[in-house]
Parts: structure tokens; C-alpha cells; sequence
């Protein structure tokens, strides 16, 4: 993971923000210049929807870009002084145009916030804080789950892709079950009873509506009877 998208990781862009920092919009590309070391470097940042963050850093005495700065394990006191410059300026870039997101999906990010709108329900961690830990969901009366997200890789659900993805684990009636992994975005449970849960994959396979639908019966399921 190169240095920008270690910076800008889960980062949700406000446009108006960047401009008022100083970014100006050119053929849909932001894009910030700004003198790094008293301008023995000069920093180019780009900003756009489908790129995210992206940049260079140019070493004005030999008008070359420096290459250096996403090489591991570089050493040395210049070497970590323009490192530590660059990494300031996209630091205060982070702080002053971006707020986080929690979850690695957008439509992660969608779900929880209906989930707290239709049940009055925040998530929980209980086995820690970081990004990459589950949150659970559960009823206020009888403290049961009628769901969990999770990080899982795809290459879990039988896919040739070791990248990881939100996903929700939903209580349904096992027939239920059987119809639904028929489609796209929808697999046995991942880390859960694959009899009466299932793992849907918060990528867009499937819209928000229908997996709300699943929600609500995964609710009435764990509710205090």
C-alpha cells in the first residue's frame, strides 16, 4: 500500500473543503501544489472520484520527481526529513478536507445508518476498536443479534480474490436460505450456524431495500418472544 492510500485509508472526500484549502478543479482532477523544504521540493496532490488521492513529490535542483519516498525501508537523516515534510502536508490535507469512514464499503456505511434510523440501534465492538474488528447489532430488550458485519476476504466464499469485503450475518428460516445463495451476493454464513445464518456481501451485488427486507425479518427472528 503506497503512501497515499495509507493516508487517505476509509477517507470521505468534502469538495468544498478541498477548495477552500487550496485545491483549484481542472477537467474534474483536484488538484494542490505546494513547496516542500523551503522549496527545495515541490508536492503535487490529485484528488479525483474514480482515482482517490494521488501525487508526486519533484526534487526542484534536479527537476526529476523523487522517487524515493514509496520505497520501504529507505534510511537516512535527508532521506526521512522530506518523507516526514510530505507526510505533514497530506496529514493536514486528511485533517482539514476528509472525515473517516468506518466501514471498508459504502453500502456497509448505508446499512448501519438505516439500522440506527429503523431500530435505534448504534453498533457494538466487543472484541476491540480497529477497523478491521466486527461490530454486532442486537436488541435492546433481550441483547440477542439480528446482525453482525464483518471483514472477509472473497477468497472465503470460493472466489479467486484474497481482497476483503464487508459483510452482514442475518438470522433467516433455512429454506429462506437455500433460495437466496442462488444469487449473487448472498453466501452460507461465514463464522456462524450456516443452518440459520446468512452472510451478505455489502458490495453493491445486491441494493440496499432487499437487504433491509432481510434485516427486518433477521430482527422479528431475535426479538424476546
Amino acid at each position: 500500500m503506497d503512501l497515499f492510500a495509507r493516508t487517505f485509508q476509509r477517507s470521505i472526500v468534502d469538495v468544498k473543503k478541498l477548495l477552500s484549502f487550496g485545491f483549484r478543479e481542472v477537467g474534474g482532477v483536484y488538484e494542490y501544489h505546494a513547496p516542500i523544504l523551503e522549496g527545495s521540493f515541490e508536492a503535487e496532490v490529485f484528488y479525483s472520484t474514480d482515482k482517490g488521492f494521488y501525487g508526486r513529490l519533484n526534487d526542484n535542483a534536479v527537476g526529476e520527481e523523487y522517487l524515493l519516498l514509496n520505497v520501504d525501508g529507505v534510511q537516512g537523516d535527508f532521506h526521512n526529513k522530506v518523507r516526514n515534510a510530505f507526510e505533514e502536508l497530506l496529514f493536514s490535507i486528511r485533517a482539514s478536507c476528509t472525515s473517516t469512514r468506518r466501514y471498508k464499503t459504502e453500502q456497509a456505511e448505508r446499512i448501519v445508518k438505516a439500522i440506527k434510523k429503523d431500530y435505534h440501534v448504534d453498533p457494538e465492538w466487543l472484541w476491540g476498536q480497529s477497523f478491521d474488528d466486527p461490530s454486532v447489532f442486537r436488541h435492546k430488550d433481550s441483547l440477542k443479534w439480528f446482525g453482525i458485519i464483518m471483514q472477509v476476504p472473497y477468497s472465503k466464499f470460493g472466489r479467486n480474490d484474497d481482497s476483503l469485503t464487508d459483510v452482514i450475518n442475518v438470522k433467516l428460516k433455512p429454506e429462506e436460505i437455500c433460495e437466496l445463495i442462488k444469487f449473487d451476493g448472498y453466501e452460507l454464513a461465514y463464522h456462524m450456524n450456516k443452518k440459520s445464518w446468512l452472510s451478505i456481501i455489502l458490495d453493491d451485488s445486491q441494493d440496499d431495500k432487499e437487504i433491509l427486507s432481510l434485516i427486518a425479518k433477521s430482527y422479528s427472528l431475535t426479538e424476546r418472544k
